[in-house]
């Protein structure tokens, strides 16, 4: 990190939020408007991935993760929209949007990925709801929100362990642990 150099993405209005390198040549990248791509070249190309229809489909993506080089999650959504959390089992060829009966009703911020099952996403509402996280223990077939009586949106979760775990919440100035 000593030396920068600068590439321009090759789209035009894309604002890029995460980037993830699983490798030296697979990378991928999400932002807004709806933009989850990947690059097979080391960065010096991208591609859109294959994203499915729902209407969750095409909010903004703010993470990416992947457990190996098959499953994979990305989260994001929109403020006083809806969340969305996106998985894919062949590697990011195609992805799919949680169903809309599971969507939390905020972004989803940042996920931790104990195996290719067990997911939780950080959360929540400044005004209303507070704190949110998402969770699924089958891989995405099943997704249960909960707020949990906190105030503020939890922007980052960190597991420092299977069991310890912090989270930001940004402008309330002020970090939660479980």
């Amino acid at each position: 990190g000593d030396n920068w150099d600068q590439v321009l993405y090759p789209g035009e209005n894309i604002f890029i939020t995460c980037i993830l390198f699983p490798d030296s040549l697979v990378g991928w990248m999400g932002g807004k408007p709806h933009a989850l791509v990947k690059s097979d070249d080391g960065g010096f190309s991208w591609q859109q991935a294959e994203i499915d229809t729902s209407i969750l489909a095409f909010l903004p993506v703010l993470n990416i993760k992947f457990f190996n080089s098959q499953y994979g999650y990305a989260s994001g959504g929109a403020f006083e929209n809806a969340g969305v959390i996106w998985n894919t089992t062949n590697g990011g060829d195609k992805w799919f949007a949680i169903d809309r009966v599971f969507a939390p009703p905020d972004p989803v911020h940042q996920i931790h990925l104990f195996d290719s099952l067990n997911v939780i996403g950080s959360s929540g509402d400044r005004e209303v709801f507070g704190v949110g996280m998402i969770r699924t223990t089958n891989g995405g077939g099943f997704w249960e929100y909960n707020n949990i009586g906190i105030q503020g949106v939890a922007y980052d979760l960190e597991f420092r362990t299977d069991y310890n775990a912090w989270a930001a919440l940004g402008s309330a100035e002020t970090l939660i642990y479980s």
